[in-house]
């Protein structure tokens, strides 16, 4: 299994209606972790490309969450934010968001497992 992590900030602000610390518009400086997994290279011998993966990102940098069609109909919140993100990249199993020095928030795609039994001898 290969592995990458792509990393970045992300600047934006958002505001959660109802939310005594967080009701006020306000802004963070996001770290952004996303981990990619492939069990087979690309034809170009890659898991992932990091500079699209970073592009797809730009999206959300220097902007007000509320107002992007991804939070429309669910609150923008950290939680919601590692989800949205993950859901960009395929290849993502996993999303880190510090939200501050202190909160970090992690979202990790579901997988599917199967079992088989045995074969009898």
């Amino acid at each position: 299994m290969y592995e990458v992590r792509v990393e970045t900030h992300l600047e934006a602000a958002h505001q959660l209606p109802g939310c005594d610390c967080c009701g006020g518009i306000h802004g963070h400086s996001y770290k952004v972790t996303i981990l990619c997994r492939a069990r087979h290279l690309n034809d170009r011998g890659m898991v992932v490309d990091g500079d699209k993966v970073l592009e797809k990102l730009k999206r959300f940098d220097h902007k007000f969450l509320n107002d992007l069609p991804e939070f429309k109909e669910q609150m923008p919140t950290a939680e919601n934010l590692a989800r949205v993100i993950c859901e960009l990249e395929p290849t993502a199993w996993k999303v880190e968001l510090w939200e501050t020095n202190w909160l970090c928030i992690s979202y990790t795609r579901e997988t599917e497992a199967e079992y088989r039994h045995p074969p009898k001898i």
